[in-house]
């Protein structure tokens, strides 16, 4: 992240902190002040996102994820990784799906989006896919609750 301006970082720090705090107003409000300063700031927009997503207004997470995107963020597969998360909660199986595609493209050992795209699978009526999607989340992350809660959910096994 660009540090030439102390009140950007400054804010940028505080939101980071009101994340880890789970205080989600606080943390959009502060990451709101920092993208004031820096626009073009893809950290700023994806950090925000994390803030909405807390907040439940999962449209604009996928928004400021997005942004994040086309602003180069050098670690985009989290913000993918953002926006699918935020489509299951909107029940947008297929785009779920798609974000989910393109985090495994960009990081394959990602067991979180495999649990992901495994869920949107089995929504989307590709219960085989969901199936072998979730196995290989417990093969990279054998702890990986998620996809275990996934598969007794729909009461499927590996």
């Amino acid at each position: 992240m660009d540090t030439s301006n102390t009140q950007m970082v400054t804010y940028y720090n505080q939101g980071v902190l009101y994340l880890q705090l789970r205080d989600w107003q606080r943390a959009r409000d502060a990451f709101d002040r920092a993208i004031g300063l820096n626009p073009m700031n893809a950290e700023l927009f994806y950090s925000r996102s994390a803030a909405y997503f807390g907040l439940k207004d999962y449209q604009q997470a996928i928004t400021d994820s997005a942004r994040a995107i086309f602003l180069g963020l050098s670690h985009a597969a989290d913000a993918y990784d953002m926006c699918g998360n935020a489509y299951l909660q909107l029940k947008d199986w297929q785009r779920a799906r798609d974000a989910f595609d393109r985090v495994i493209q960009l990081d394959p050992n990602n067991a979180g989006s495999y649990t992901g795209r495994g869920e949107a699978c089995i929504y989307l009526g590709d219960v085989q896919q969901g199936i072998a999607d979730c196995s290989h989340a417990l093969q990279l992350d054998p702890k990986d609750a998620a996809a275990r809660g996934v598969l007794q959910a729909f009461h499927l096994s590996p």
